[in-house]
């Protein structure tokens, strides 16, 4: 895994994300207290490829998100901003965003 750290803030991660995974995200702090978004030198989403949609939102969030950004966790979002639920397939979660 790359650990390669840049001036790169928080907002930057979560487009980076959003524009490889299809969804939006949102940084917490691990408490569920929210990150500024001008917070900088985060590590960068070293995956090339988005997960496959059969992966539940939990199951991203522990296999990829908390494995690259220990010490936070986040949020997974539909199309209209609102937080998905664990269980809910990464599939499901992009088909919000057709047609936007």
């Amino acid at each position: 895994m790359d650990w390669e750290f840049s001036v790169a803030s928080i907002k930057t991660r979560e487009r980076q994300i959003s524009k490889l995974e299809g969804f939006d995200t949102c940084f917490t702090y691990e408490s569920g207290r929210d990150i500024r978004s001008d917070m900088t030198d985060i590590p960068k989403f070293s995956y090339d490829r988005a997960a496959k949609g059969d992966m539940t939102v939990a199951e991203w969030i522990q296999k990829r998100f908390k494995q690259t950004y220990p010490g936070f966790n986040c949020q997974v979002l539909d199309a209209d901003g609102t937080v998905v639920h664990g269980g809910m397939k990464l599939s499901n979660v992009r088909e919000t965003y057709q047609g936007e």
